[in-house]
């Protein structure tokens, strides 16, 4: 029949192909909470991976970016709402700001397409099993550390409550990318291979799904001492409202309240720069005698807040303990953007003009990162 698509060739439709590698990344945000159908997002890989071993370079980057930017265009939409809502800028700016984001950070996936195609020879097991899922998690690895990273939409966090996730005490979240890839790369293969190869397929497949729940079953850890009654403290602060400095005294009260309600708990919890100010600026009014408070109820407590050295002016996002040994961690993997700035003496201007509050922070020192709290080395 004339005008007849078929969906696995598509060389002579590199438009109708783009829009369907575009949609299976935006069918795949589905797979994340709050939708949660998980199986949409290896589905949408296997679509791609079957086209990505037999395409040139150049076309397996134009596909895989297509795919990122559906992904991303759907699943990060929410910096368009922060940017406007945060940082007070123009709507249709914040809207062209994050469009830009989306289209850089697109270009990971693009990357990983181009190596996938350069590296599969367009041989098919070695392409769809061996290259592509450890292309894709590496990528994938890269874009969550380069410029302190970008590990939002990692391949592994949508299988979360499924029997893939038993992998995660194992080989950690991109561990669990690579078996959704390998999952995916199976898919791929099953429309290839001839019918007496597919119940092989399949049954690798299933085996995948077995191995993971086998491992759930497994008791990963132990208990280390005494069971402690933690409170979380959320007092639901209106993000236009946390960094204005007129709603400041309402907003610790609204923690305050919650956490004097809470005082029979072991250890209570504020979140992320729950204190919108710096630490030096509030010791005296606010956390020595929420300390003292603390202290005669026999509780401790962890507070999100900054905190500045005053002889240098750098500052940190940090949570300090109160109550207890004391100290401080400070955060170390900071989000482009947000809480620093690639590039300042380049993007300076851009940064600037998000008007952002607290968007210098400097990374911690990575040689402490535990606290004692409540006699547990604890990690934030």
């Amino acid at each position: 029949m004339k005008g007849k698509i078929n969906l696995f060739a598509l060389d002579k439709h590199p438009r109708i192909c783009f829009l369907l590698f575009a949609l299976c990344g935006a069918i795949g945000v589905f797979s994340f909470a709050p939708f949660e159908v998980r199986l949409l997002l290896p589905v949408g890989l296997a679509f791609l991976f079957f086209h990505l071993y037999r395409m040139s370079p150049k076309r397996g980057f134009k596909a895989s970016y297509a795919y990122g930017l559906g992904l991303l265009g759907f699943g990060v939409s929410w910096m368009q709402v922060s940017l406007a809502q945060f940082g007070e800028v123009n709507e249709l700016l914040a809207a062209v700001y994050t469009l830009g984001f989306i289209a850089f950070v697109a270009l990971y996936f693009g990357l990983a397409g181009w190596l996938i195609a350069w590296l599969s020879g367009r041989r098919a097991v070695v392409g769809l099993i061996l290259v592509t899922p450890a292309v894709w998690v590496l990528v994938e690895w890269v874009r969550g550390w380069f410029l302190t990273g970008f590990p939002w939409m990692v391949t592994g966090y949508a299988m979360i409550d499924t029997p893939l996730s038993g992998y995660g005490p194992v080989l950690g979240v991109y561990g669990i990318s690579w078996i959704t890839a390998l999952l995916a790369g199976f898919l791929a293969l099953i429309a290839l291979e001839k019918t007496a190869n597919r119940f092989i397929m399949v049954s690798v497949a299933m085996l995948l799904f077995l191995v993971g729940a086998g491992l759930q079953s497994v008791q990963w850890s132990e208990p280390s001492g005494e069971p402690i009654k933690v409170a979380i403290v959320q007092a639901n602060i209106e993000q236009k409202f946390k960094w204005n400095s007129k709603h400041f005294g309402k907003t610790v009260n609204k923690h305050l309240e919650q956490t004097r309600k809470n005082w029979d708990a072991d250890l209570i919890i504020w979140p992320e720069t729950a204190v919108s100010a710096f630490e030096h600026s509030v010791r005296s009014f606010l956390l020595d005698p929420l300390e003292k408070e603390a202290l005669k109820n026999k509780a401790e407590m962890l507070i999100g807040m900054p905190v500045m050295n005053e002889k240098s002016e750098r500052y940190y996002n940090a949570m300090r303990n109160l109550g207890g040994e004391g100290g401080a961690y400070f955060k170390r993997h900071l989000v482009p953007f947000g809480e620093y700035a690639p590039f300042r003496s380049v993007l300076k201007p851009f940064v600037d003009s998000l008007g952002v509050p607290m968007s210098d922070f400097m990374p911690g020192d990575a040689k402490k990162p535990l606290l004692k709290i409540n006699g547990h080395l604890a990690g934030i």
